[in-house]
């Protein structure tokens, strides 16, 4: 069965519409899910700050460098453990 070219015109463009549709629906899902995010990552930094505050005292840490930042270290200098124990309690 053939369409006439107005019903398949009527349909490319009624596809066109939803395609449009669906990918503004998707950037606007897009928006919220990191809107929610970004509020679940700055409300657990404070706590990962605190804790590790806490940690880099109890251990007697004077100096705090990023993983990037160490040609080589012992597992012994390696906090994340520790401070992941923290964390969970």
């Amino acid at each position: 069965m053939l369409w006439p070219a107005s019903r398949r015109a009527a349909v490319a463009e009624e596809i066109q519409r939803l395609k449009v549709e669906l990918d503004q629906s998707a950037a606007e899902i897009n928006k919220r899910q990191q809107t929610l995010v970004d509020g679940l990552l700055t409300a657990m930094e404070m706590q990962v700050i605190e804790a590790l505050q806490a940690q880099v005292k109890e251990e007697g840490v004077s100096m705090l460098l990023k993983e990037s930042a160490v040609y080589h270290a012992d597992d012994y200098h390696n906090l994340t453990d520790k401070l992941a124990a923290k964390l969970s309690q």
